[in-house]
């Protein structure tokens, strides 16, 4: 009997695990018993087991012309077949089909369905106009995290950066973004980041090749009549 839990991150009390027509992405985990696999010691006693189960998760995995990937995210539709689990990213009107096509087949069985992130098409410039309406908010997001104990104690700017990042953006299917792969949403945070230090309202030093960067004290506000609860420049 087919089982399914929905764990999403930000999307349990709006979206279901399975398509609700607006033809988005999900991460998701197919969690699978595999004949002849030994999950105490990792491996298949006999190899024969190991070339059907990855021969047949394979095919299904196409079928449903998704890319069999190795692990590793890429910027479409994938999933990577491990004994234990068969994860990535599909579409979520396939889910069901697809745990369906597993649990039907020869070599494995469903456990359970995991579905976590939505991912969304979102083109260049229209994930550009989403971010234009969020720059005052990262800016102040930005200037709040500048904060320090000490005027000579700094913050690296591309941390800064990459928890903006981590903050504001939108899953995109066609440009997978996260700490290992930063795109346009941290370089948004970085641009900010640079105006809002071209207009005076961020104090910066360079070590190197690092940028550091601080939001001003108290009474460093007042002298240069600064007011981060006002619109910011940038």
């Amino acid at each position: 009997m087919l089982q399914f839990i929905d764990k999403s991150k930000g999307y349990s009390s709006r979206e279901e695990w399975n398509d609700n027509g607006n033809g988005n992405f999900a991460s998701v985990y197919f969690r699978i018993d595999t004949i002849g696999f030994d999950c105490m010691n990792g491996s298949f006693a006999d190899s024969s087991d190991r070339e059907a189960y990855l021969s047949e998760a394979t095919a299904i995995i196409k079928s449903f012309g998704i890319v069999a990937g190795c692990g590793y995210r890429q910027n479409n539709e994938y999933l990577h077949a491990h004994p234990q689990q068969i994860s990535g990213i599909a579409q979520k009107s396939k889910i069901k089909a697809i745990a369906e096509a597993i649990d039907n087949s020869h070599t494995m069985k469903i456990r359970w369905t995991d579905v976590y992130e939505e991912y969304a098409f979102i083109s260049d410039d229209d994930y550009q106009a989403i971010l234009d309406t969020k720059r005052q908010e990262m800016a102040h997001y930005i200037i709040q995290n500048c904060f320090t104990k000490r005027t000579n104690l700094f913050k690296s700017a591309y941390e800064i950066a990459i928890n903006a990042m981590e903050k504001f953006k939108v899953n995109r299917i066609n440009s997978i973004e996260d700490i290992n792969n930063p795109k346009m949403t941290f370089k948004y945070a970085m641009e900010i980041i640079q105006q809002l230090v071209e207009n005076g309202y961020l104090i910066q030093v360079l070590d190197g090749d690092r940028q550091l960067i601080r939001s001003m004290n108290k009474t460093e506000q007042r002298k240069n009549k600064i007011n981060y609860e006002e619109t910011l420049p940038c």
